[in-house]
């Protein structure tokens, strides 16, 4: 019966969000006890660009300008799968929290990264946006583990990262100070 339908759907949907939240937690733990040390140098352009591609669906289904400046490579040694899932992070963020024909404007410079997006004014504080399990109530998908897993391999990696709001404007910014 459809009502059933809708339960399963319901249940699948659930199971999802925990499965997503377990492995969230178990990566969280991981970066906590430094479980990540292969170090190689890596290319912070290409990084980006291969994040890109892998939302490239999402993007497109919002209608969503997309400007890149990556002219002014940047490598760096680091471990490639925390750096992988920190630019995934910062990438989807800036993709699943934006609005229909919103944009994403991405700038590397020198030793920064810049991630700005249109986006639903930011009714949370600030000084919250990186802590865990604080997401935007109005994204289903959003299980508030992204963004504190950012900041967990920022402070693991010696990076900085920071967010600034104004209005509809979304801005983080990942400075990799030392690392080059």
């Amino acid at each position: 019966r459809e009502v059933d339908l809708q339960h399963l759907d319901s249940i699948i949907q659930t199971v999802g969000r925990l499965s997503n939240l377990n492995r969230g937690l178990i990566l969280l733990s991981k970066i906590n006890n430094r479980q990540f040390v292969d170090v190689e140098k890596l290319d912070i352009a290409e990084l980006v660009s291969e994040s890109l591609e892998n939302f490239e669906d999402q993007i497109r289904k919002k209608q969503l300008a997309v400007r890149v400046n990556l002219t002014q490579k940047l490598q760096l040694e680091s471990n490639l799968n925390l750096m992988r899932i920190l630019i995934a992070n910062l990438i989807k963020n800036a993709v699943f929290h934006n609005i229909e024909e919103g944009y994403v404007h991405i700038d590397l410079n020198g030793q920064m990264l810049r991630i700005e997006n249109s986006g639903l004014p930011n009714d949370h504080d600030p000084n919250l946006f990186f802590q865990r399990f604080v997401s935007d109530k109005n994204a289903d998908h959003s299980i508030g583990l992204g963004l504190s897993i950012v900041k967990e391999i920022c402070q693991t990696l010696g990076f900085t990262i920071t967010y600034e709001s104004i209005d509809a404007l979304h801005i983080l910014r990942l400075d990799f100070l030392t690392k080059v």
